[in-house]
């Protein structure tokens, strides 16, 4: 019998320490963008990745 299913844990189940928007950030800053970790948090969390690199991108 299944209890419980999870899809979806880090920042909602697990404190990750922001790794996803830290690499978010990290990435963007190698391909020459200069977005503070702030501004990725902000304009992207809680969105599909994709979504946020284009509201990352009208800033």
């Amino acid at each position: 019998m299944i209890k419980l299913i999870v899809f979806d844990m880090a920042g909602t189940t697990i404190d990750e320490n922001n790794v996803v928007y830290k690499t978010l950030q990290a990435t963007l800053q190698a391909a020459g963008y200069t977005f503070s970790l702030e501004e990725v948090l902000a304009v992207g969390a809680g969105k599909e990745k994709r979504d946020a690199i284009d509201s990352l991108m009208k800033l």
